[in-house]
């Protein structure tokens, strides 16, 4: 059973297996298959966590983001950045969003500018909005839920809503810890630098008031919007206007007794381990726009170090500071240099980074580009090895695709029916081949189907400088959500010695783990002398994986072909 030996990727719009078809089982060869998954950065759930500042500032920034926002939930609904109607990313399988605001209180202190001194509103998801206007309910639900291709229109406006949190919060914004205490559970739970606890001896509300929503649902996103930097406190009596302890102006003092605040290893710790390792983090924040011109490499220490990020104090005003920033409409933002700290050491942990300025005029153009990046994540499928091209541009690969009862292969764009498989008594659903596009000059082929991607900026920034990852047209994404599997010949990974590449030499098999001739051997291979190519040799089926036997040559094979 010599010659080329086959690995099965399988992809799901989900990733799942495929089982055996009728037509489609009568033309694989005898060959020997292995399940070989793309791995995928992100998830195919969003759970969106937006924290948002309500401090009597924050008006035009609240209306800019509620009229952004329904645009935002269309695009993650359908997939399409553009609104041309074609899909530029796989949806998400589910997003789920949430809105809480910036006021933690005081810690029991009472100040004129904070109303409710020991907690504010927490970390607690909001169930009502903070606008008076008559479009508005009284009442939401803790978060909103959709799927792809929802009709988004009404959501939209819900969330719209709900981030309107109004500007009568405490005017100590406090966005790091409400985002922790949103996301950590009531047990207590310690992670690195993260103590598990909370002012006055709280807990987290994950798994009460806020139960059913964060990380453990889907990718966790938090989408920050505010003005100022954060004053997370650990000693709340640096907010004390006659303190003994910290002297100076008390509205400078989370700048100038950065001991009283809460650590920013505190927030790493704890939302990469509430996340899993890996989450996005995306301030709308007052960077000025000169600072993120190139949003996928971003400088912290010349964000850190340059003038305008500096906390200055207004000589005309000893009360303020001097803005990082100014909106078109006169709104003026203040050095965020605590949410660059924490966003430079998350993306050093591996979480995603996006940031934007508050000061670019309205918030359609944030909003977009932090959904096409969730796109990107959501709809990443990386080779964990690289697949060779012939003179034509295509991989030698197929992909296959079941559909539900009912569905035609000859109604989607991009298939041809090649058999069909038992779906249950009396029913049969068909099986389609999904074509290749061929990638030649750096650019993928006109047409509908699949291709492989090595040279987007997309595919360098998801998987790797020189990684590939599997993409396809936009009318081949809006109808993927079936059951898929990507079959590629072993032989054409190119960085690898496996099942069918050629034997070094004649004779010669290969060690797991031995590195020659710019690839490593993927497993204990043998010469095949029939064939000259490496295979796995065998005594019994217990030598081979799943889904395969050892065949009478010794060798293993497709469970098919005994």
């Amino acid at each position: 059973m010599g010659g080329t030996r086959v690995v099965a990727v399988l992809l799901a719009a989900a990733l799942a297996a495929l089982p055996g078809c009728d037509e489609a089982s009568a033309a694989e060869s005898c060959e020997p298959r292995e399940t070989y998954r793309p791995y995928s950065r992100g998830t195919w759930g969003l759970e969106l966590l937006f924290v948002i500042d309500n401090s009597p500032s924050m008006a035009s920034a609240q209306a800019a983001l509620a009229e952004a926002l329904p645009n935002m939930l269309r695009t993650l609904s359908t997939g399409d950045l553009d609104g041309d109607g074609g899909a530029d990313f796989m949806p998400p399988s589910r997003v789920s969003a949430g809105v809480i605001s910036t006021d933690m209180g005081t810690g029991g202190l009472e100040l004129s500018y904070c109303a409710a001194s020991d907690f504010g509103d927490d970390g607690v998801l909001r169930t009502s909005s903070g606008a008076t206007t008559s479009e508005c309910r009284a009442s939401y639900p803790s978060f909103l839920t959709f799927s792809p291709f929802d009709d988004v229109a009404a959501l939209g406006e819900d969330l719209a809503c709900l981030a309107r949190v109004g500007t009568d919060g405490c005017d100590v914004e406090q966005p790091f810890e409400a985002m922790l205490k949103a996301l950590a559970g009531s047990d207590g739970s310690t992670a690195g630098r993260f103590d598990g606890r909370f002012g006055m001896g709280t807990v987290g509300h994950a798994d009460d008031s806020n139960a059913g929503f964060g990380p453990l649902s889907g990718l966790l996103t938090i989408i920050e919007l505010t003005d100022d930097d954060d004053c997370s406190v650990l000693d709340p009596e640096v907010l004390n206007p006659t303190s003994s302890i910290y002297s100076g102006e008390p509205t400078h003092r989370c700048i100038t007794h950065p001991e009283a605040l809460q650590p920013i290893g505190r927030y790493v710790d704890g939302l990469m381990d509430l996340s899993l390792g890996y989450m996005i983090y995306a301030p709308i924040i007052g960077v000025p726009e000169t600072l993120l011109t190139d949003p996928l490499n971003l400088d912290y220490r010349a964000i850190l170090a340059d003038p305008a990020m500096q906390t200055t104090v207004d000589p005309s005003n000893p009360e303020r500071q001097l803005p990082s920033c100014t909106s078109p409409s006169g709104g003026h933002a203040m050095p965020p240099r605590r949410h660059v700290e924490l966003a430079q050491e998350l993306d050093a942990e591996g979480a995603e980074v996006i940031l934007h300025s508050l000061c670019g005029g309205d918030l359609v153009g944030p909003l977009r580009a932090i959904a096409e990046r969730l796109g990107w994540v959501v709809d990443s499928l990386c080779l964990g090895s690289a697949l060779s091209r012939d003179d034509d541009g295509f991989v030698d690969c197929e992909m296959t695709q079941v559909l539900p009862v009912g569905e035609r292969c000859a109604d989607l764009p991009g298939r041809t029916r090649i058999g069909e498989e038992d779906a249950g008594p009396g029913e049969f659903a068909e099986v389609c081949r999904v074509e290749q596009l061929p990638v030649l000059g750096g650019a993928a082929g006109a047409g509908d189907g699949w291709y492989i991607d090595d040279f987007s900026a997309r595919a360098a920034h998801t998987c790797g400088a020189g990684a590939q990852r599997l993409a396809y047209s936009s009318s081949v994404l809006r109808t993927l959500g079936w059951w898929s599997r990507f079959d590629c010949a072993i032989s054409g990974f190119r960085d690898v010695w496996d099942i069918g590449s050629p034997c070094p030499a004649p004779g010669t098999g290969c060690v797991a783990g031995d590195a020659f001739g710019g690839r490593t051997c993927r497993r204990d291979l043998v010469c095949d002398p029939a064939t000259t190519t490496l295979q796995r040799a065998c005594v019994d089926d217990g030598d081979c994986w799943y889904r395969n036997v050892c065949g009478v040559d010794g060798f293993c094979t497709s469970e098919n072909c005994w």
